[in-house]
C-alpha cells in the first residue's frame, strides 16, 4: 500500500539520479577542486600585486576566464518546456516517451519549477505524453503526441497543453 504523503517527484529524482551530486564521492571531489581553484586564485592575486610581471598577468587573466566559465558554464543545456495554452509554465510535470514499435516507455523525466526539462534519447519517432500534478500524488495526462519525431537526440520545443 502506498503512503498517503509520499512525494513521487522526489522519488523519481532519486531513482533516476537527477540530483546535483549523485554520490558522496562526487561532492567531495567537487569541494576539493573548488578549494584548489580558490587557493590558486588567491596565490595568483598575491603574486600579481607583489610582482606585476607579464607571466602573473597572463595567469590572472586565465583565472578570470576560468571563473567566468565556472559561473556561466561552457555549454548550456538545451531545454524543452511544458506550457499551458497561454504560454505559462507547468511545473513538476512528468514527460514520458514511449516506443511505437515495442509499446513500452523508453524514458521519462520530471520538469523543473519553470516547466523546463532535458531529455536525451536516440533519434526516432515516439509517442510523447505529459502529465501534470492534479492533487496530492495524482497526475492527469494533458498532452499527447501520437508521433513525436526526435531528430537530433534531444527532445526540443514547447509542449503546449
Amino acid at each position: 500500500m502506498d503512503h498517503t504523503a509520499f512525494n513521487w517527484n522526489e522519488q523519481d529524482k532519486i531513482n533516476n539520479d537527477r540530483l546535483k551530486f549523485f554520490k558522496k564521492r562526487d561532492y567531495v571531489v567537487t569541494k576539493i577542486g573548488d578549494t584548489f581553484f580558490f587557493v590558486g586564485l588567491a596565490i595568483t592575486i598575491v603574486a600579481l600585486v607583489t610582482s606585476p610581471t607579464v607571466y602573473n598577468i597572463v595567469i590572472a587573466a586565465l583565472y578570470l576566464i576560468l571563473g567566468i566559465f565556472r559561473k556561466i558554464g561552457l555549454m548550456k543545456k538545451k531545454y524543452a518546456a511544458v506550457v499551458d495554452t497561454a504560454g505559462n509554465p507547468i511545473p513538476h510535470s512528468i514527460v514520458r516517451l514511449h516506443s511505437l514499435t515495442q509499446d513500452r516507455e523508453v524514458k521519462h523525466t520530471v520538469a523543473d519549477k519553470y516547466g523546463r526539462f532535458h531529455m536525451i534519447v536516440a533519434n526516432g519517432t515516439y509517442r510523447l505524453t505529459v502529465e501534470k500534478p492534479s492533487g496530492q500524488d495524482t497526475y492527469e495526462t494533458i498532452i499527447e503526441y501520437p508521433q513525436y519525431v526526435v531528430s537530433s537526440g534531444i527532445v526540443k520545443g514547447e509542449m503546449r497543453g
